[in-house]
């Protein structure tokens, strides 16, 4: 007696591939921006860190400057602070500088280093120490009359939210 047996055949349709593929894209589309947000947020914490201990080091200069941070300048190719540039560590995100100081009042800017080895103005992060620094549409910044010993912070639209609040 001869039986025939039906072969089924096994695998996935090439529609069933291209839903899959279709899926798995839309989950990747959702995901990727909140990746790279988080990914900034990590770079930006890295420039408020460096920040700090520039301002620290501030401090420690207008001491021995006897109040005044007058002759506290840092930045690249010259460092009177008693601190490594944070700019030069490895894998560094940023490059800092303090294009600004009187005796009262000084501004630290971190600017975001390029792909090509400049920096990028459009992502910068600034804290002013008794002036406010304001940002300019195409990454410039503004520096507006602000209250002795107060610091403000202001930085780019892809910082905005990580940076602390003006006191």
């Amino acid at each position: 007696m001869y039986i025939h047996r039906m072969r089924t055949k096994t695998g996935f349709t090439l529609l069933e591939l291209i839903i899959v593929i279709v899926i798995v894209g839309v989950l990747a589309s959702l995901a990727l921006p909140k990746l790279f947000s988080v990914i900034e947020g990590a770079r930006a914490a890295e420039a408020l860190s460096a920040i700090a201990s520039i301002r620290s080091a501030m401090e420690r200069c207008y001491l021995m400057n006897n109040g005044s941070y007058m002759g506290c300048a840092f930045g690249p190719g010259y460092n009177f602070l008693t601190i490594d540039d944070p700019g030069t560590s490895p894998n560094a995100h940023f490059t800092y500088n303090i294009p600004l100081v009187s005796s009262l009042f000084y501004v630290i800017i971190a600017d975001r280093n390029a792909l090509d080895g400049g920096v990028t103005v459009d992502h910068r992060i600034v804290m002013g120490f008794g002036i406010q620094p304001q940002m300019q549409p195409g990454g410039g910044t503004s520096l507006l009359a602000g209250e002795e010993g107060k610091i403000y912070w202001d930085a780019s639209p892809a910082y905005k939210g990580f940076v602390p609040k003006s006191n």
